[in-house]
Protein backbone atom coordinates (compact mmCIF):
# COMPACT_ATOMS: atom_id res chain seq x y z
CA UNK A 1 0.00 0.00 0.00
CA UNK A 2 1.36 3.46 -1.31
CA UNK A 3 1.37 6.16 1.57
CA UNK A 4 0.09 9.43 0.98
CA UNK A 5 3.39 10.66 3.26
CA UNK A 6 5.91 9.83 0.88
CA UNK A 7 4.04 11.07 -2.39
CA UNK A 8 3.65 14.48 -0.46
CA UNK A 9 7.74 14.27 -0.05
CA UNK A 10 8.32 13.79 -3.82
CA UNK A 11 5.51 16.82 -5.02
CA UNK A 12 7.56 18.87 -2.38
CA UNK A 13 10.94 17.63 -3.92
CA UNK A 14 9.79 18.21 -7.69
CA UNK A 15 8.42 21.52 -6.34
CA UNK A 16 11.92 22.45 -4.60
CA UNK A 17 14.04 21.59 -7.77
CA UNK A 18 16.61 24.07 -8.27
CA UNK A 19 16.80 23.38 -12.47
CA UNK A 20 19.30 25.90 -12.87
CA UNK A 21 21.74 24.99 -10.10
CA UNK A 22 21.19 21.50 -11.52
CA UNK A 23 22.15 22.28 -15.09
CA UNK A 24 25.30 24.84 -13.64
CA UNK A 25 26.66 22.39 -11.50
CA UNK A 26 26.72 19.41 -14.22
CA UNK A 27 27.70 21.80 -17.15
CA UNK A 28 30.83 23.58 -15.06
CA UNK A 29 32.49 20.18 -14.53
CA UNK A 30 35.66 20.28 -16.08
CA UNK A 31 35.43 16.86 -18.26
CA UNK A 32 32.32 18.60 -19.93
CA UNK A 33 34.41 21.44 -20.32
CA UNK A 34 37.16 19.61 -21.84
CA UNK A 35 34.24 18.00 -24.23
CA UNK A 36 33.12 21.10 -25.22
CA UNK A 37 36.99 22.58 -26.15
CA UNK A 38 36.90 19.46 -28.23
CA UNK A 39 33.26 19.45 -29.85
CA UNK A 40 34.72 22.92 -31.10
CA UNK A 41 38.02 21.36 -31.98
CA UNK A 42 36.39 18.53 -34.46
CA UNK A 43 34.56 21.22 -35.86
CA UNK A 44 37.18 23.31 -36.87
CA UNK A 45 38.65 20.25 -38.52
CA UNK A 46 35.99 19.83 -40.21
CA UNK A 47 35.67 23.29 -41.64
CA UNK A 48 32.95 24.45 -39.48
CA UNK A 49 32.03 27.52 -37.71
CA UNK A 50 29.87 28.27 -34.88
CA UNK A 51 27.59 29.38 -37.10
CA UNK A 52 26.89 26.21 -38.80
CA UNK A 53 28.83 27.36 -42.01
CA UNK A 54 31.13 26.57 -43.80
CA UNK A 55 35.02 28.61 -42.59
CA UNK A 56 36.19 30.76 -44.92
CA UNK A 57 37.82 29.32 -48.18
CA UNK A 58 42.08 29.79 -48.64
CA UNK A 59 41.61 31.64 -51.96
CA UNK A 60 39.67 34.66 -49.98
CA UNK A 61 42.29 34.81 -47.56
CA UNK A 62 44.59 38.23 -48.08
CA UNK A 63 47.39 36.55 -46.36
CA UNK A 64 47.86 35.03 -49.47
CA UNK A 65 49.62 37.40 -52.00
CA UNK A 66 47.90 35.06 -55.30
CA UNK A 67 45.23 32.91 -55.71
CA UNK A 68 47.73 30.14 -56.94
CA UNK A 69 49.78 30.98 -53.68
CA UNK A 70 46.38 30.32 -51.82
CA UNK A 71 45.52 27.14 -54.21
CA UNK A 72 48.89 25.72 -53.17
CA UNK A 73 48.54 25.72 -49.87
CA UNK A 74 45.20 24.42 -50.02
CA UNK A 75 46.75 21.35 -52.41
CA UNK A 76 49.55 21.10 -49.53
CA UNK A 77 46.85 20.82 -46.43
CA UNK A 78 44.64 18.62 -48.30
CA UNK A 79 47.89 16.13 -48.86
CA UNK A 80 49.07 16.71 -45.32
CA UNK A 81 45.21 16.36 -43.77
CA UNK A 82 42.77 14.76 -45.72
CA UNK A 83 38.62 15.25 -44.45
CA UNK A 84 36.06 13.33 -45.75
CA UNK A 85 33.62 15.68 -44.11
CA UNK A 86 35.56 19.54 -44.71
CA UNK A 87 34.79 20.96 -48.36
CA UNK A 88 37.87 21.69 -50.31
CA UNK A 89 39.52 24.75 -49.69
CA UNK A 90 37.77 25.62 -46.16
CA UNK A 91 40.20 26.65 -43.76
CA UNK A 92 40.56 24.84 -41.02
CA UNK A 93 43.09 27.13 -38.58
CA UNK A 94 45.23 23.91 -37.66
CA UNK A 95 48.56 25.90 -38.74
CA UNK A 96 51.15 24.70 -36.23
CA UNK A 97 48.37 23.17 -33.90
CA UNK A 98 48.79 26.08 -31.42
CA UNK A 99 45.37 28.26 -31.89
CA UNK A 100 43.93 24.30 -31.44
CA UNK A 101 45.69 23.18 -28.72
CA UNK A 102 45.58 26.23 -26.62
CA UNK A 103 41.52 26.40 -27.10
CA UNK A 104 40.04 26.43 -23.54
CA UNK A 105 36.73 26.44 -21.72
CA UNK A 106 35.58 28.48 -18.85
CA UNK A 107 32.23 28.78 -17.02
CA UNK A 108 30.58 31.91 -16.20
CA UNK A 109 27.33 33.23 -15.38
CA UNK A 110 26.81 33.46 -18.86
CA UNK A 111 27.25 29.95 -19.56
CA UNK A 112 30.21 28.41 -21.13
CA UNK A 113 32.85 30.35 -22.76
CA UNK A 114 35.37 28.98 -25.38
CA UNK A 115 38.79 31.30 -25.43
CA UNK A 116 42.30 30.46 -27.28
CA UNK A 117 45.34 31.48 -25.63
CA UNK A 118 47.01 31.79 -29.02
CA UNK A 119 49.09 34.59 -30.22
CA UNK A 120 47.13 33.67 -33.41
CA UNK A 121 43.85 34.14 -31.66
CA UNK A 122 42.80 37.46 -33.08
CA UNK A 123 43.93 36.59 -36.37
CA UNK A 124 41.36 33.79 -36.38
CA UNK A 125 38.90 35.34 -34.69
CA UNK A 126 38.89 37.92 -37.19
CA UNK A 127 39.39 35.84 -40.14
CA UNK A 128 36.42 33.18 -39.29
CA UNK A 129 33.89 36.54 -38.68
CA UNK A 130 34.36 35.64 -35.13
CA UNK A 131 33.00 32.34 -35.59
CA UNK A 132 35.91 29.78 -34.71
CA UNK A 133 35.37 29.64 -31.46
CA UNK A 134 31.51 28.56 -30.16
CA UNK A 135 29.87 25.18 -30.71
CA UNK A 136 27.17 24.39 -33.93
CA UNK A 137 23.74 23.40 -33.83
CA UNK A 138 25.29 19.39 -33.67
CA UNK A 139 27.75 20.25 -31.26
CA UNK A 140 25.52 21.41 -29.37
CA UNK A 141 23.43 18.77 -29.67
CA UNK A 142 26.35 16.12 -29.05
CA UNK A 143 26.65 17.69 -25.56
CA UNK A 144 22.97 17.59 -24.34
CA UNK A 145 23.20 13.90 -24.80
CA UNK A 146 26.06 14.00 -23.04
CA UNK A 147 25.10 15.47 -20.11
CA UNK A 148 21.33 14.22 -20.23
CA UNK A 149 21.57 11.41 -18.22
CA UNK A 150 24.05 12.92 -15.86
CA UNK A 151 20.92 15.88 -15.50
CA UNK A 152 18.06 12.74 -14.76
CA UNK A 153 20.41 11.34 -12.40
CA UNK A 154 20.69 14.02 -10.58
CA UNK A 155 17.20 14.61 -10.93
CA UNK A 156 15.73 11.43 -9.74
CA UNK A 157 18.44 11.79 -6.70
CA UNK A 158 17.00 14.96 -5.98
CA UNK A 159 13.39 14.07 -6.15
CA UNK A 160 13.54 10.72 -4.36
CA UNK A 161 15.71 11.70 -1.38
Amino acid sequence: MFKFGKLQDVIDNILRLDQEKIIITLISDDKILGFVADLNRTQLVDGFGSNDKNLPLYVDDDFFKTRAHAEAYQSWKKRISPSKTKPEGVMDFYINGQFHDTIETAFSTKGIILESGSEISDSVMDKSNNQALGLTTESRNELAKKILPSIINEVKRLILT
